[in-house]
């Protein structure tokens, strides 16, 4: 251990229980020794066929039940990224795909049928960064959505 991590260690050991700060120092080591490599990719297969179910042998589902799981449902979206690594200017999100929507369209679009075939108000959660708030609410107040949209800033 360096002199500068002793005095670090120091300092956070006033701050922290003992276990968060092993807890800290074993991902500090962790993250020093880069991301970890599958050693053996022979080893990573598909699933055989029999310890999957067919979809067709599943019972259908009871529509009383799926709408009372459905009336506690949230739809939650992590909406911070930004489309730079894209070649785009602005939020992932926003990025046009297809027919001239966006991937929060088509989110929306998919939580709107959910909603009319079950007779719902499936709230949208989103979970934006100091970059992709204002874009993302200015998308938003564009649209008509019949469900509450609910979008806040991280670390805030």
């Amino acid at each position: 251990m360096s002199e500068n991590e002793g005095s670090l260690r120091n300092e956070l050991s006033q701050l922290l229980e003992i276990s968060q700060l092993d807890t800290y120092w074993e991902m500090v080591t962790q993250y020093r020794q880069g991301p970890s490599k599958i050693q053996n990719w022979h080893s990573i297969m598909t699933p055989d066929s029999g310890s999957l179910p067919d979809f067709s042998s599943l019972p259908s589902p009871v529509d009383s039940k799926t709408a009372r799981q459905l009336s506690k449902l949230v739809v939650g979206k992590l909406n911070g990224g930004m489309g730079t690594s894209m070649g785009c200017v602005g939020p992932k999100s926003l990025v046009m795909v297809r027919d001239n929507k966006s991937f929060l369209d088509l989110i929306l679009e998919q939580i709107e049928e959910l909603n009319q075939k079950w007779n719902q108000k499936i709230p949208l959660l989103l979970m934006n960064s100091f970059y992709t708030h204002e874009e993302t609410q200015a998308h938003l107040s564009t649209l008509e959505f019949s469900s509450e949209i609910i979008g806040f800033q991280q670390n805030k």
